[in-house]
């Protein structure tokens, strides 16, 4: 449509406005996407206006192509990005405030004892397994923590997302762990993380 009625500079363009307003999500891990406008205001306002913007573009042009420049198209696709942005921004603000306050709530617990957690003793060796959901990451999460070693934070990690992707399986740092702890540990993620019919 724009190379027909604009030429290919102006096709090559609004191609690349396309492109551009997808790339946050494509490039962007998930968990750190899902933090990032409520930790951004300004420039999360600034996204979903370009992005609303390379949308109403395109309607734009189509209908008023003919009586008015590219340039006219533009002006009046940003006007109608920043109004339906600005609109719906009290109620995004919203939202991004329930998204903060879950992840507090959930520091909260984390600090105060809330998860649950258990010792595992294998031989002459002590292991700390820690439970807890994840509001940021949408999911739940077993520990596993080598209480002798000289390294901090668990070695281990299972993480099951609720969006029904499945298990994650994340080994922090290197260190020789016993096979019949790491194979009680997956079985124990298996039966305390998925739900009942994944399992």
């Amino acid at each position: 449509m724009f190379y027909v009625r604009y030429g290919l500079g102006w096709a090559a363009i609004w191609a690349v406005m396309l492109i551009a307003s997808s790339l946050p999500v494509r490039l962007i891990k998930p968990p750190t996407w899902r933090t990032w406008p409520r930790r951004h205001l300004s420039w999360a306002f600034a996204y979903w206006v370009f992005v609303m913007t390379t949308l109403f573009f395109g309607l734009v042009a189509l209908l008023l192509g003919l009586w008015l420049s590219p340039w006219w198209c533009l002006v009046i696709s940003l006007c109608a990005g920043v109004l339906s942005i600005a609109g719906i921004w009290p109620a995004q603000l919203r939202h991004y405030e329930l998204q903060r306050s879950l992840a507090d709530a959930e520091q909260k617990h984390r600090k105060s004892g809330w998860l649950a957690v258990s010792v595992w003793e294998h031989e002459d060796r002590s292991f700390e397994v820690v439970m807890a959901s994840d509001v940021i990451r949408d999911g739940m999460g077993l520990e596993l923590t080598d209480l002798g070693s000289s390294e901090t934070g668990p070695v281990l990690e299972a993480f099951w997302h609720d969006d029904g992707t499945g298990f994650d399986f994340i080994v922090h740092h290197a260190g020789t762990l016993p096979f019949a702890v790491v194979e009680r540990f997956v079985a124990a993620a298996k039966r305390s993380l998925a739900p009942t019919e994944q399992s």
